[in-house]
């Protein structure tokens, strides 16, 4: 239940978004083009690389550029304005092929999804955001003591690859959601960041969702059920799988 509300309040509108994404290297500057700063990950690799050199240096505003808690105004409107289009296109699309009740269940929901954006909705929505980030604050100051306590030797850590393998592909309009996992190496063993209900925008890029970031020993339990055949032990390093290319952080460029 809570999980669900987080989902809610990140996407500022109730909308259920989505995913399957490549995995190759890409970072733009300031999709609206107006402003600058906000860097924008097009790519999960970059911005796993970006979480982990932001956590290793203890750099919390840095991770919080990363998340739904760096995003101004103006930025959740585009995210919201871009959902209701993609939405609107769909459902246009589906009403060729539906008709009856089924044709006038879409046009409903996507009226409720209209009123969403009336009113104080998206103010509300950003409140409700905002209000959780002492938590994820806090979160963030135990989390090198943590991995310190599973071993982690902070001034030695490598990026290996990522693992999206919760990411899922459900809800009523085209958008990239799921969990996504750092998989890094400190020493001789593995460890992994989870980065919770991130989300891609086509005008943002990737985003970490609301919910603290985790660390944990070893790969994801989900990785060992699609890629790992589970022979070592949590904490151990495993044999490299796929696109687990190792390199050394480098700070994101625009």
């Amino acid at each position: 239940m809570k999980r669900a509300l987080l989902n809610k309040c990140f996407l500022g509108l109730g909308l259920q978004i989505l995913a399957v994404f490549p995995l190759a290297a890409q970072v733009d500057v300031d999709p609206l083009g107006d402003e600058p700063g906000r860097i924008t990950f097009k790519d999960v690799n970059a911005l796993g690389q970006a979480a982990l050199k932001a956590v290793t240096a203890g750099d919390y505003e840095g991770l919080k550029r990363l998340t739904a808690y760096g995003l101004e105004q103006r930025e959740w409107v585009t995210m919201g304005n871009e959902f209701l289009e993609r939405a609107e296109a769909k459902a246009k699309a589906d009403l060729k092929n539906d008709k009856g009740e089924e044709a006038d269940d879409i046009r409903r929901k996507l009226q409720r999804m209209k009123e969403q954006f009336k009113g104080n909705k998206l103010d509300e929505a950003m409140k409700r955001v905002e209000s959780k980030e002492k938590k994820y604050g806090e979160a963030f100051k135990k989390l090198k003591r943590e991995g310190k306590a599973m071993g982690i030797d902070w001034t030695r850590v490598l990026f290996k690859q990522m693992d999206n393998s919760r990411v899922r592909d459900t809800g009523p309009v085209n958008v990239e959601q799921g969990d996504l996992y750092v998989i890094f190496s400190s020493g001789k063993k593995l460890y992994h960041l989870k980065l919770d209900d991130c989300l891609h925008s086509s005008r943002l890029g990737w985003l970490i969702g609301p919910g603290p970031i985790e660390v944990g020993a070893g790969m994801p339990a989900d990785h060992h059920d699609h890629d790992h055949d589970g022979d070592d032990e949590p904490g151990e390093e495993a044999p490299p799988r796929g696109k687990a290319v190792p390199r050394e952080l480098k700070k994101p460029q625009p």
